[in-house]
């Protein structure tokens, strides 16, 4: 789950925890309101009611009509009233009596003085009414049904607003996520841009002076280490390979020309043979080694110019075959190519040549009969060369890692070579702008797709 994500739901849950809270605070206060409300109604009415009979002398069936007539209109509140020694003396429906009262109800009212509580959600009151000097008690309950219509309402209406609120909050959540984590979605968009080859990019310091200036601070002080450390890696490497090629070659040319002044059934003969194999074999380990720290060069850095890739191929194919002279190459260039212009790239040949040599000398060595089929064709925007082999094929488990450095199959065991070559090839490619695809089959050859793109595309970008 992503920071803004997270964000926006802490921000709605505290927010609803509020609104919960509040909604609460009210919902509990109107039902206590309510409820007092009504027990004060009751007893205005229990007053009323006692006062009429009572002062009055209004006849008790006719206060009995008005309270059949207006119950079906008005809150259902039911009267009694007793006298001290437990008599009725008047009661709004004894058909419908809801407080069965009783002897020690009576007098714990006398005692106190009045009495409240809720039966079966009725409220039920009971007060000492005095008239004349005489003591009487009141009693009355109510169904407050408009009161609870109008609770209902209340949590309704609050539940709604509640509902919207959070929904309303978790919007606004990810608006104001999105504003506060801005500058860190820059900063992962930056550091996106910034690789291996272009390590001399810096993310842009804020002026806030906050948390996030001092990540950028930290972040670009990590990236002077590390490309001082690739920088110190690449020269590493390069010299070294300096030092070791430049002796490597004397040697070479030693044993070479000890091979011309010795006869061919001298022993010692047969012995150079197998020193300047390996010597040989050395080499382009070395050279290899070298090209690796060239592919790892900043594009920017790299020197490039418009180049043929048809003539860098066929290049590439004259130093294989200078190697393997059992080997063979075969290049079909596609007819429907319009002209030269199609062929033409903005590249270095040298990086690339070295790519296409290491492509051609798989295939040929992977292949039982030593054969490489190259296919050259152009696209609208782009140019693609094939080279395909007759092989074992790359198992899939091999397919996904056989671009890494120093990787090999295990039908590469036995054969010679680093398992550097095809990394460099993809570090190649990708300096140029371009992609490189494998398709295979286990025992159904391999083919490799280069795509590069066309110098006339690049200059209409």
């Amino acid at each position: 789950m992503k920071i803004r994500t997270k964000l926006s739901l802490l921000f709605t849950a505290t927010c609803g925890l509020l609104l919960l809270l509040f909604a609460l605070v009210i919902y509990f206060a109107a039902a206590n309101d309510r409820e007092a409300t009504f027990f004060d109604y009751i007893k205005t009415e229990a007053g009323t009611k006692a006062e009429l009979l009572l002062s009055g002398n209004i006849d008790p069936e006719i206060l009995q009509t008005i309270y059949r007539q207006n119950r079906e209109h008005l809150s259902e509140v039911e009267i009694a009233i007793y006298d001290p020694d437990f008599n009725l003396l008047y009661h709004d429906a004894i058909d419908i009596d809801i407080v069965q009262e009783t002897e020690e109800m009576i007098g714990e009212i006398l005692e106190l003085g009045s009495i409240e509580f809720d039966q079966n959600g009725w409220q039920v009151i009971g007060v000492h009414y005095r008239h004349n000097e005489r003591d009487y008690v009141v009693t009355g309950a109510g169904f407050d049904r408009l009161g609870y219509e109008k609770l209902t309402l209340l949590r309704n209406t609050l539940i709604t607003a509640s509902v919207l609120g959070l929904i309303l909050v978790y919007i606004l959540g990810l608006v104001f996520s999105r504003e506060v984590l801005s500058p860190l979605r820059n900063i992962a968009n930056r550091v996106s841009e910034i690789t291996a080859t272009n390590l001399n990019l810096r993310l842009r310091p804020r002026d806030s002076g906050d948390e996030l200036t001092d990540l950028t601070l930290h972040f670009n002080e990590m990236l002077d280490r590390l490309e001082q450390s690739f920088q110190s890696q690449r020269e590493f490497v390069h010299n070294i390979s300096h030092e070791i090629k430049t002796p490597l070659t004397a040697i070479i040319t030693e044993i070479e020309l000890s091979l011309i002044e010795a006869e061919e059934s001298d022993q010692r003969c047969m012995t150079l043979e197998v020193v300047l194999k390996d010597a040989r074999k050395m080499d382009k380990i070395v050279q290899n080694l070298l090209n690796m720290a060239k592919s790892h060069y900043d594009p920017s850095q790299l020197s490039k110019k418009e180049i043929r890739v048809d003539e860098v191929l066929m290049d590439a194919r004259t130093e294989v075959l200078k190697g393997r002279e059992s080997a063979e190459i075969s290049v079909h260039v596609d007819e429907n190519i319009p002209d030269d212009s199609a062929m033409v790239i903005n590249g270095n040949a040298y990086l690339l040549q070295v790519a296409f040599i290491n492509l051609m000398d798989n295939a040929v060595k992977f292949s039982p009969d030593k054969k490489c089929a190259v296919s050259l064709g152009a696209e609208r925007e782009s140019i693609e060369v094939i080279f395909a082999d007759r092989g074992p094929g790359i198992k899939p488990e091999d397919s996904s890692r056989i671009f890494e450095p120093f990787y090999r199959t295990g039908a590469s065991a036995n054969l010679e070579g680093s398992g550097i070559g095809l990394s460099i090839v993809k570090k190649i490619i990708e300096l140029h702008g371009g992609s490189i695809s494998l398709t295979s089959g286990d025992h159904k050859g391999s083919s490799f797709t280069v795509s590069l793109e066309r110098a006339e595309h690049g200059e209409k970008q």
